[in-house]
Formats: structure tokens, C-alpha cells, sequence
């Protein structure tokens, strides 16, 4: 639901302040945020095991974009994720934990960023993560980007990222894109009724931010979740 998405946009910039905000508040709103996914699709469930997914409606050309991050928004803090869990009530809480996930922080400052995305490093041996110059964060979509689903053993990505992974360097190649960016494009064309899918293992990272892996182990256990909101 459009205004669902709309509140928790504005309660994330409302905690976190328009200085802070990855979303972007030019004129006061976050209207932008809301037109994220650029490409013809719909919601729909898939199956038992993967939930909800985006399913293309029209044809979808290689290498188009399709999504721009205006619905990404970043957590730096342990305090703003919770107040924010907080304040949009338990079932849509419930909802941003299962979609929320850790990703390196993309900032000038995380040299280890850089230096893996131009080196072609995306996988789960990355330097220390106690490195002075590596940074994490938790993220999540506040639209319906966060639908799209991970790939399975007997999937490809059709979704991806540039200059991430091999088919990320093509792109990069073939469009000059900014590599490191977190807009989404399409690696081949994409048929109307085909599902779409992207590889979570290239931007999302187990084990780094601990007070956000004790909310989301909360969240499987129904009656502790309140309890770690608090």
C-alpha cells in the first residue's frame, strides 16, 4: 500500500533527521522515494518458501534500470532502528526486520568499499570487519523493491548491480554506470511474467552488527520481540 510505504518513509526521515536521511527530502517530502521501482511490474505471491516477489508486466530491455534507491533507507544507528520498529506499529515491524539486512556502508570514508567494488570483490572474505576503515549499516526499502527476491540454487540474477559481480562489470563496460551505486539494472532482457531476482550474497553480510542480528533472531520468536523493541 502506497501510504503504508509514504508513513514509514516519513517516520524514518522524522527519526533520523533530513541531514541524515538516505532518502531524499527535497521539498519537504518524500515523494520520490515512492516511483523507486523504474520498470512495469506487479506484487504477487510466488510460493510458500519465497513469499511475495515482482513479476515483470512488459518487456523489460538489457541493461534498463530497474531501480534507483530513493526508497533505500540506512540505519547507523541501533536507537533510530528500534524507535523506529517502535513507531510503525508490530506487524509492519515484523515486516521491515524479514526485509531489513546489513550492507557495507557506501561512503567515501570505507576505503575497504572501494577498494573490493573496483578490485571485483564480492564475496564474504572481505578485510576485518574491526578495520578502522570498514563500516557496515542496516538497510532496508521502504517501497516495494523490498519484494524482490533472492536467487535459488537453480536461478540466475536478472537483477544486478554495477561493477558488482561479473555480469556487474559488463554493465559497468557497456553503460558506464557508477560503479558502487545501489541502482539496479537488468542483465538481460527481462520477459513479461518472469520473476525478479537479484543476489543477495553480493550486498548483504551475516554476522556484522550484533545488536541487529539480536533484533532479527527476536523477530522468530514472537514473544521476545517486544521485549528486544524495549
Amino acid at each position: 500500500d502506497s501510504s503504508v510505504y509514504q508513513m514509514m518513509r516519513e517516520v524514518y526521515v522524522d527519526i533520523v533527521g533530513e541531514d541524515e536521511s538516505s532518502i531524499d527530502v527535497t521539498g519537504g517530502n518524500t515523494s520520490k522515494a515512492a516511483q523507486a521501482m523504474k520498470v512495469p511490474y506487479k506484487v504477487q505471491y510466488i510460493t510458500p518458501y519465497k513469499g511475495r516477489g515482482i513479476i515483470a508486466t512488459e518487456l523489460i530491455p538489457k541493461y534498463q534500470i530497474v531501480w534507483d534507491a530513493e526508497d533505500h533507507a540506512v540505519f547507523n544507528s541501533e536507537f533510530h532502528f528500534k524507535e523506529f520498529l517502535e513507531r510503525i506499529g508490530y506487524d509492519l515491524a515484523c515486516d521491515v526486520i524479514m526485509w531489513a539486512y546489513v550492507e557495507y556502508c557506501q561512503n567515501e570514508d570505507n576505503i575497504d568499499f572501494h577498494d573490493n567494488i573496483m578490485n571485483g570483490i564480492h564475496n564474504k572474505t572481505f578485510k576485518d570487519k574491526n578495520s578502522k576503515n570498514t563500516c557496515f549499516e542496516v538497510a532496508v526499502e521502504l517501497g516495494d523493491a523490498s519484494f524482490m527476491n533472492d536467487i535459488n540454487e537453480n536461478e540466475e540474477a536478472n537483477v544486478i548491480f554495477c561493477g558488482i559481480g561479473e555480469k556487474g562489470k559488463l554493465l559497468q563496460e557497456a553503460i558506464n554506470c557508477d560503479i558502487g551505486s545501489d541502482d539496479a539494472y537488468s542483465s538481460r532482457d527481462i520477459n513479461p511474467g518472469e520473476e525478479l531476482l537479484i543476489e543477495y550474497n553480493l550486498f548483504s553480510f551475516d554476522d556484522q552488527i550484533m545488536w541487529f542480528d539480536n533484533v532479527h533472531d527476536a523477530a522468530w520468536k514472537l514473544p521476545e520481540l517486544k521485549e528486544t523493541l524495549n
